[in-house]
């Protein structure tokens, strides 16, 4: 099987991450193929990697409990659309002022049957996580890899001191990320001081 790269195409990295492909250039050293993509997280950093290394399969010998066959793995459908909506919802709650993207890595919740699993996982991570902005990204994860359920946002609000009084699922977990985004705020302030 060939497999190629489009521009706009978002991929998962086997390590959890997700990018957008932005361009394919030459390098000017060798004239060699090589791919342009950004960061659906952090701060939305670009990289450049080989076309070859980008379209490599994962090292078995050095990753034995990878998933993915290949390191870089397009995602599409449902699930890009996703990604999207969470990197356009996560510039609405950047303090930055060119509306940069703002994730933190994460593991994918890979098998639909681990979801349990997967979702204690990121409980102990947010109640492990030391600031609210932590927090916060762990609950958008949590949210995009559909993991949320009503007893979970309870729970996880309870744990922060918050009142969540809304009735539907989307709508509290809307109330929550506020709260944690606004705690995180008064935390920058109170680390300045």
């Amino acid at each position: 099987m060939v497999r190629s790269i489009n521009c706009g195409e978002v991929y998962r990295h086997f390590k959890g991450n997700y990018y957008k492909i932005l361009a394919l250039a030459k390098d000017s050293s060798d004239l060699s193929d090589v791919v342009v993509y950004q960061a659906l997280y952090g701060n939305g950093q670009i990289y450049t990697r080989s076309m070859s290394e980008f379209l490599s399969e994962v090292d078995r010998n050095k990753y034995p409990e990878a998933v993915q066959r290949y390191r870089f793995e397009v995602v599409n459908g449902e699930m890009r659309d996703r990604v999207l909506e969470f990197a356009k919802m996560d510039a609405m709650y950047s303090n930055n002022s060119d509306d940069s993207i703002k994730f933190i890595e994460f593991q994918t919740a890979v098998e639909k049957d681990s979801v349990s699993k997967d979702a204690h996982e990121f409980m102990d991570r947010f109640f492990d996580a030391k600031t609210y902005k932590s927090k916060f990204e762990v609950l958008r994860m949590m949210w995009y890899e559909n993991l949320l359920t009503d007893n979970i946002i309870d729970t996880l609000a309870v744990s922060v001191d918050c009142a969540l009084n809304e009735e539907d699922l989307e709508s509290r977990y809307d109330s929550l990320s506020k709260y944690l985004n606004a705690q995180s705020k008064y935390e920058i302030l109170r680390d300045k001081n």
